[in-house]
């Protein structure tokens, strides 16, 4: 099982935090935030983390190195800002990967990667999205899925929206990226809002925790919620 996170945002929400350092790297409860998703990923039978990286990417090898554990790391340099789905498409085609769980960076999600992995096959999809209820969903918007958990469409974000939200982890199979030519796109615009009438495109539910720690009041909250883990 090959695992890819995405590393390469600016961070721009967290103003001057992120100035010079990657968001994923940023200290969370006494340790760089990264070190919590790739924690998450150890407990799946994972073969190769990689990390498709950017703005500082020398920063996140110093720290990670070769290794996390036992699951060698390598990593996608992206050499200007190509876009989560620009990312994800150069990290597959350069490691050879014809499937991946697709992580960000900034989230976590604590669930069990081998669910995921092992949903997604059992229904023979093309991309699984992790869904959790989110009361007020405005800041992401909501996934619509129908009777068979297959996700129909998508809703904009909107103050009062409450409904399955997309928490960023996925199971991707390299051939969506078939969808578009270009070479920085967005994954959630290009591929998901735009493929899924074309593609199989299936929402597993959870209500595991879940945090977004790349905006100043959950950044904040991490801090608190993580300490000890």
């Amino acid at each position: 099982m090959k695992a890819i996170v995405l590393c390469g945002g600016l961070g721009t929400r967290l103003g001057h935090l992120t100035s010079d350092t990657p968001k994923p790297i940023l200290e969370v409860a006494g340790r760089p935030f990264l070190s919590y998703v790739l924690e998450q990923l150890s407990s799946a039978p994972v073969d190769e983390i990689i990390l498709s990286v950017g703005f500082q990417s020398k920063k996140i090898e110093n720290i990670f190195g070769d290794y996390w554990g036992h699951i060698p790391l390598s990593y996608s340099v992206e050499d200007k800002p190509l876009g989560t789905g620009g990312a994800i498409k150069k990290a597959m085609q350069t490691k050879g990967i014809e499937e991946a769980l697709v992580m960000n960076g900034d989230t976590l999600l604590k669930i069990d990667p081998d669910v995921v992995w092992n949903y997604a096959r059992k229904e023979n999809a093309d991309i699984a999205m992790t869904l959790k209820f989110c009361e007020d969903a405005s800041r992401f918007g909501v996934v619509r899925v129908n009777s068979k958990n297959q996700v129909d469409g998508f809703e904009e974000k909107r103050s009062g929206a409450s409904g399955p939200i997309n928490t960023g982890l996925y199971y991707i199979k390299k051939s969506v990226f078939s969808l578009s030519k270009k070479e920085i796109f967005s994954f959630e615009e290009d591929i998901l809002s735009l493929g899924y009438k074309n593609l199989k495109i299936v929402g597993m539910m959870t209500d595991a925790y879940f945090i977004d720690m790349g905006v100043p009041e959950d950044f904040s909250r991490a801090q608190t919620e993580l300490l000890g883990q």
